[in-house]
């Protein structure tokens, strides 16, 4: 299984690959096995597609326009101890294209039917995840609840940042970026930049107007190395390889709007190592084709089309994101995994 921040509602393969796809070996969950599962009617308040019992008495999976299935409802069991009563998710059947890459798609967004406003009420409203670097040479993981937070949790926080709601991305967890630097010296950047925290995106989005501008300062502080070809939407390269001296690599640094009241601190500041902000095309191999991790969204954005900066999978990885919903904050824990 994977999880997602925004999906909307978690998904399970209800059947199985095509042989030689990439689900192909994975397992799928078949309803008919299972006692307690119930197709989700139309006209349910977590049937959400706009079908009508005329048509079809089930609720078909509308979200995703790629997979075909129906939302079903089922007993989630995670733990002896934790589990989820009438937990509904997406029992996915097919695909138009590229197949469910997993058994599964675990839905930790703010939607009120995913695993964590379900699960996450009854154990303190929090939730956290550690994206491990590589997972040849460490293992991540993710808690739901207190009750297995390290006891020095607290002690090792670096940064936290409030939660901020955004109507116009209700499912996701935004946050409130008040400063970008870059070795040191500050980019500019607008006032109340929303940054969306994503676990499906490997890299750092942001808007053309404040990417630029960090962009040409990384350029600049990297004028003695030699550069290379742009690498997708990673349009700042350079090939290291057979370079045998040190790296000087200037750090991002990411300061936060401080907590309502100031008692979670003005202004904290979230470093990221090389490893968090660059892309290696051979991973772990800093002295290959590696890229600036960060790129630009197609446009700023405006009131009718707003858009939100994406701090992706890369600059989150080797640190613990405890979502603290109900306190209404995201705390940063580097080194974690």
């Amino acid at each position: 299984m994977a999880f997602d921040t925004g999906l909307g509602i978690s998904l399970a393969r209800c059947a199985a690959c095509r042989p030689g796809a990439p689900c192909d070996g994975l397992a799928s969950f078949d309803p008919s096995r299972s006692s307690t599962f119930a197709p989700v009617p139309c006209g349910s308040p977590d049937c959400r597609s706009g079908c009508s019992s005329g048509s079809t008495p089930s609720c078909p999976l509308t979200s995703f326009p790629f997979l075909s299935g129906a939302v079903a409802q089922d007993v989630l069991t995670l733990t002896p101890s934790a589990s989820v009563d009438d937990f509904t998710f997406g029992c996915v059947e097919g695909s138009s294209g590229e197949p469910l890459g997993a058994a599964g798609l675990l839905d930790l967004s703010r939607d009120s039917r995913s695993l964590a406003s379900r699960l996450a009420a009854g154990a303190g409203g929090t939730f956290s995840y550690c994206l491990p670097l590589s997972t040849t040479s460490s293992h991540g993981f993710l808690v739901i609840g207190e009750a297995d937070v390290p006891h020095n949790r607290s002690a090792r926080v670096t940064a936290v940042a409030p939660l901020v709601y955004d109507p116009a991305f209700p499912n996701h967890y935004v946050i409130d970026l008040a400063g970008v630097s870059l070795g040191g010296r500050d980019i500019p950047i607008p006032p109340h930049a929303a940054m969306v925290l994503d676990t499906a995106l490997p890299y750092t989005y942001m808007k053309p107007s404040m990417y630029a501008p960090l962009r040409d300062a990384f350029r600049r502080a990297m004028a003695r190395y030699p550069r290379a070809p742009a690498m997708g939407d990673l349009d700042t390269c350079y090939n290291f390889t057979g370079v045998r001296h040190e790296v000087l690599i200037p750090l991002v640094h990411l300061t936060f709007r401080g907590i309502s009241g100031g008692g979670g601190g003005e202004g904290q500041v979230l470093g990221l190592g090389a490893d968090q902000m660059l892309y290696m095309s051979e991973p772990g191999n800093f002295f290959s084709v590696t890229c600036l991790a960060f790129a630009a969204l197609p446009s700023d954005g405006d009131a009718a089309a707003p858009l939100a900066m994406v701090m992706g999978t890369l600059a989150q990885s080797s640190m613990e994101v405890v979502h603290d919903v109900q306190g209404g904050k995201i705390g940063f824990i580097p080194g974690s995994c």
